[in-house]
């Protein structure tokens, strides 16, 4: 892992900043995924190039598997590091669309969605007002500072190396005076699955940052991890099965490469009592993997009474095997994998997932929430006065739709020292 250049800011501003890092009694932490934000010079040129007759607003980010007519292709690729084409049009009742688009958009975005889309964001971030932003689906650096505004000289700033070609990179921006030193996780971004031309291509890596809180070096993982496989249950109350991770979903075989490789620097980061916050986009819905409902963390061969998708008794418990899964193992949750015991011990993780507190823009992240998670490991949560809660914050929004900032709600907590 290589450690990345941090982007300093040429000058500090004063009003605003939290005390000096020694004398911190709280910190504030968020998570946001941003919804494929770019800077202003790159929502130029996808407004240039997605106009273009080879592409029309299309799916540019599967782009290489869409068929030719007469050669040509009915796709065309982007730029690499550009959004693709279709993920701002409007498709259907004045929602956005980032999946594949089937039909002609609606509506295509101009100059002025994107200007009216940054000044949404700004106020967005102005009302989560934290001391470390951990941001995925993002472009990189030079985004964040254009999406924090006239507040940006109050951060210092780090982004991920890419794994993707896609603008999928995760940033930290932390109050400046706190000192701090990030490195890209490469380890996180596995191999994908196989496309419909064959091509294996790396996921998402993991951002970590180490920062000196509070006079003690404390690690933060920023995460976003695979798509596709977000829930063990059709629905909240398990009337019908969502996907386990031993699913044959191309998706849940990506995830499940990931979870022992997070398992391992949860582990590293959370040892000898070590203070570590995970948050980002997991991409799965970790709180209805704890209700009884879901089952075992992991299958047992030749035992059907431990098979992935069976409920629990009310007063049974998940089978939460200490020590990281193998590529043999049958894993069916993350989470109760992840965090084999309530109890620390050998060979086991030990981190509390924070639980959220208010739904504040429940129709607009309707789609994505409970996707977004901030966990602190046993270390960390022995050094705070109480364990927090999570508040989602309501976003701006924008444009004849009503467009919200993104289609994730940021979510926020604070961290009080003892």
């Amino acid at each position: 892992m290589k450690k990345i250049l941090i982007a300093m800011a040429a000058a500090v501003a004063t009003v605003g900043l939290i005390s000096t890092a020694s004398a911190q009694s709280a910190l504030t932490v968020a998570s946001f995924n941003m919804g494929w934000w770019m800077s202003q010079a790159q929502n130029a040129q996808v407004l240039e190039q997605c106009a273009q007759p080879t592409r029309q607003w299309c799916d540019t980010r599967y782009a290489d598997s869409w068929p030719r007519v007469n050669g040509q292709p009915v796709c065309e690729p982007t730029t690499p590091g550009l959004a693709p084409c279709n993920a701002f049009a409007v498709y259907d009742s004045g929602l956005s669309s980032r999946a594949t688009a089937t039909t002609a958009p609606l509506q295509v975005p101009t100059a002025a969605f994107f200007a009216a889309r940054q000044r949404a964001m700004l106020a967005t971030l102005r009302r989560v007002d934290a001391d470390v932003f951990a941001l995925q689906e993002i472009s990189g650096v030079a985004a964040a500072r254009e999406a924090l505004g006239n507040l940006a000289n109050q951060y210092q700033f780090c982004e991920s190396e890419v794994a993707s070609p896609q603008a999928q990179k995760l940033v930290f921006a932390w109050r400046a005076n706190i000192q701090g030193a990030c490195k890209t996780d490469m380890n996180i971004a596995v191999d994908d699955e196989p496309d419909s031309q064959g091509t294996v291509r790396k996921v998402r890596p993991a951002l970590v940052a180490t920062l000196q809180v509070a006079g003690k070096p404390m690690h933060f993982v920023n995460l976003h991890l695979k798509s596709g496989c977000a829930s063990p249950a059709g629905d909240g109350f398990y009337t019908y099965q969502g996907d386990y991770l031993d699913s044959d979903r191309p998706a849940c075989k990506t995830l499940r490469r990931q979870v022992p490789v997070l398992e391992g620097l949860m582990k590293s980061l959370a040892a000898n009592g070590g203070q570590a916050v995970v948050l980002g986009d997991f991409n799965r819905k970790l709180d209805m993997e704890m209700n009884f409902r879901a089952g075992h963390a992991r299958a047992v061969p030749g035992n059907p009474a431990v098979r992935c998708g069976l409920p629990l008794k009310r007063e049974e418990r998940s089978n939460n095997p200490p020590g990281i899964a193998t590529p043999a193992d049958t894993v069916c949750l993350m989470w109760p994998e992840i965090n084999d015991d309530p109890n620390t011990g050998p060979g086991t993780t030990n981190y509390t997932l924070l639980r959220r507190y208010a739904q504040r823009d429940g129709e607009r992240c309707a789609r994505n929430d409970g996707l977004d998670h901030i966990t602190v490991s046993a270390g960390l949560r022995n050094a705070l006065v109480f364990v927090p809660q999570v508040e989602e914050v309501d976003m701006a929004t924008f444009g004849q739709h009503k467009e919200a900032a993104s289609d994730h709600c940021p979510l926020r907590t604070t961290l009080k020292f003892k």
